[in-house]
């Protein structure tokens, strides 16, 4: 069954809900008794089709998450290859260098102008960074992460079913 609102809302987004949830249902699969896997419920649903109808509409909410990451992605992709194209004809620094001897000239060298000039201009790439950052940390650990059950835990398992 799909997990309660205040234990989904730890994950960001819909897609990692989802994908926690999937965790969650490999690693229960993981240490039941393989023969559970083909019992049915009260309405003919056995688990893997249980957990495909309860998780349906969280399905379409991570589907449409995606799309919507992806196409913000695609933007910021379009962006980055237009300025390498850029990058890949000019000398090496020779932007930099060209930016800072431009506010130079036009400052007449007045640091306490140019500093912050350049400070305010590096803000937006400091604001996306901070944005996004945190988002890239919990999909890295919550796809390389530590598993939701202890592994010594299917060993017990397998311990109690030898022996009986």
């Amino acid at each position: 069954m799909l997990a309660p609102p205040y234990r989904l809302a730890h994950f960001s987004g819909a897609a990692l809900q989802m994908q926690k949830e999937l965790q969650w249902y490999k690693e229960v699969e993981s240490v039941v008794d393989p023969t559970f896997k083909l019992l049915v419920n009260d309405y003919g649903e056995k688990p893997s089709q249980l957990f495909t109808n309860s998780h349906k509409q969280l399905m379409e909410e991570a589907e449409k998450w995606i799309k919507e990451i992806a196409n913000s992605c695609t933007v910021v992709g379009a962006l980055i290859i237009t300025i390498m194209f850029t990058v890949a004809f000019t000398v090496p620094g020779a932007m930099m260098i060209a930016f800072c001897a431009t506010l130079i000239i036009m400052l007449d060298g007045d640091l306490g102008l140019i500093i912050p000039t350049v400070l305010m201009a590096s803000v937006p790439v400091a604001v996306f960074i901070f944005l996004q950052f945190p988002l890239l940390v919990e999909i890295f650990i919550s796809t390389y992460g530590p598993g939701m059950f202890d592994r010594k835990m299917k060993y017990l398992f397998e311990k109690d079913r030898g022996s009986a």
